[in-house]
Parts: structure tokens; sequence; C-alpha cells
């Protein structure tokens, strides 16, 4: 049984010059073999009346699935995506799934405020699926966090050596290649999965080195990183219980970056203390 999460443990650190790009809460769910209604159309429907009734300032746009065929298999072509776009946030929903994205890193003030933000969508959610799908619990849910740390966190390493040497990661080829290929790592991209022990949870962590800015003939180079924590254990499908999986989610996430960036963490700003 995983553990859970308190309130007085609800503390974290943001950075000041932090180098989070994207933020994104998901969770999924299966569909009855016989769902009370007449499918998607009910379904969206009911979500799309209930997200008008709480936010006056979001955008319904349809956007085309031609080959999409879900839900007992009746071809239904097009998804949903809900733009709150007063707060940097999209909502982005299809039967099966739906997530929560924090599109405006310049605004993320920390876990709580966006955690506020995805209880509104879980509610609307729980609602919808009550009225016409009729499950009782989610199946997964996952929690991912993207970084991009440009020339600034780097401070004159190259990619590789920040891979490597600062993140900690090991790229090293089997001694056997690099004795039959001499040479050096152009580029790096590492995509690791860990089952965490008895927790119910994995972390899938992907980092490789990048570009930025526009300038196509002098980019700058940098590291990406992107981090996802995952639960596959049943969550009962309230509101309530969603948010203490992604606080639970939260917590491991927060904790592995500042595990990762330990060695740097004085390049960034004075860090500030949140609950």
């Amino acid at each position: 049984m995983r553990e859970t999460v308190s309130e007085e443990q609800m503390t974290e650190s943001v950075l000041g010059n932090a180098p989070l790009t994207r933020l994104s809460a998901s969770i999924s769910w299966v569909i009855p073999d016989n769902p009370p209604s007449r499918g998607p159309v009910d379904f969206f429907a009911a979500f799309k009346s209930a997200l008008s009734q709480n936010d006056k300032s979001s955008q319904v746009c349809i956007v085309d699935r031609s080959n999409w065929g879900l839900w007992n298999s009746d071809a239904y072509p097009y998804e949903y995506e809900l733009q709150g776009e007063g707060q940097g946030i999209s909502y982005e929903i299809d039967v099966t799934r739906f997530c929560v994205t924090m599109t405006a890193p310049e605004r993320y003030a920390g876990w709580k405020p966006f955690s506020k933000i995805v209880r509104q969508g879980m509610t609307l959610l729980a609602q919808a699926l009550e009225q016409t799908v009729g499950i009782n619990h989610f199946s997964s849910a996952e929690l991912t966090y993207c970084d991009e740390f440009s020339p600034m966190h780097l401070q004159g390493e190259s990619p590789s050596s920040f891979i490597r040497n600062t993140l900690g990661f090991s790229s090293d080829l089997p001694d056997r290649l690099t004795h039959d290929m001499p040479g050096t790592d152009d580029h790096i991209l590492l995509s690791i999965r860990r089952v965490l022990n008895e927790r119910g949870l994995s972390a899938n962590i992907t980092v490789n080195d990048t570009s930025f800015g526009t300038d196509a003939v002098d980019p700058a180079d940098g590291v990406s990183l992107q981090t996802t924590i995952s639960s596959a254990t049943p969550i009962l499908a309230t509101p309530d219980d969603a948010m203490q999986c992604f606080d639970d989610l939260h917590q491991w996430s927060h904790a592995l970056f500042f595990s990762l960036i330990s060695p740097m963490e004085h390049r960034f700003s004075e860090a500030e203390a949140l609950s």
C-alpha cells in the first residue's frame, strides 16, 4: 500500500531561475463494457457543460482525429482541448484520459497553486464521468516535469559534462565498443525507467543535450530533462483521491529533482520555501 503525504509534509522549494518549461498531470481510466450512455458525445457534452459553468474564460477547440476509434470500437473522430489561456493552463481530454498542463512556466508559483487548478479539472471530470460512463476508479495517474538547463545554468560546462559530472548520469559505452569505435560522444540521449519498490510507482527519466534560441547559425547549447512519476494503482474516482495521488507523485518528483541538482544548487537564485 502506498504511503500518502500529509499536509505538514507539503513543503517545497521553488528556485528563482528554475529551468521548468512544462508541467502536466494526467489521469486515465478504462471504459466499462456497457457504459450507461451514448458514448463520447454524452461524455464530452457533460464535461463541456460543467466547464462552461465553472470557467467562463475557457475556450473549446475540436481537433480532428480522423482514424480515432475508441469506446467499444465506435469511431469518434474528435478530441476536445480546452484552454484556460488566462492562467497559462490547458485541459486536454479524450475518452480514456484527462490531462492538465501548465504552459506558462513563468507563472508557476509552486505545487499548491497548480494543484488547485488540477483539482478544479478533476472535479469537473468526476462529475462528467459519473453522469455518463459510470466508472468507480481511475486506472493510472502520472506527473511530468520538463526542464531545460540553459547556458546560464551550465556556467561554462559542456552539455555532455553537465549530464555526466553535474547531474551524475553515466553514458559510457562498454569497453569492447570504445576499443572498436574510438572517438568521443557527440550527442547524449539517455532514458531510464525505474520501479520504486513497494510503492506502486515508477519513475521515467529522459535527459539529452539540446539547443536553445532562434539563432539557427549559432544556437545556444543546453540540456533537457524530463521526469515522469506514475502510479498504476487503482484510484477511487473522486477529486480527493485523485489529488492525494498527485500530491504523492509531486513529493517524489520534487525530491528527485532536488537530489539531481544538489551539486549545482548554488547556481540558482536563493530558493524560496513554500508550503
